[in-house]
């Protein structure tokens, strides 16, 4: 996986930040909101 900059991360919908955090193997991801996630 790439280096992602916080525009970035910030630009994805919720369901593309969900993706990277199961790549990421972070834990309960799916019950975060997207703030949580970033």
């Amino acid at each position: 996986m790439t280096r992602m900059t916080l525009q970035e991360l910030k630009e994805k919908k919720p369901t593309e930040l969900l993706q990277v955090a199961e790549a990421l193997d972070i834990e309960n991801a799916a019950t975060m909101r997207k703030q949580g996630i970033m």
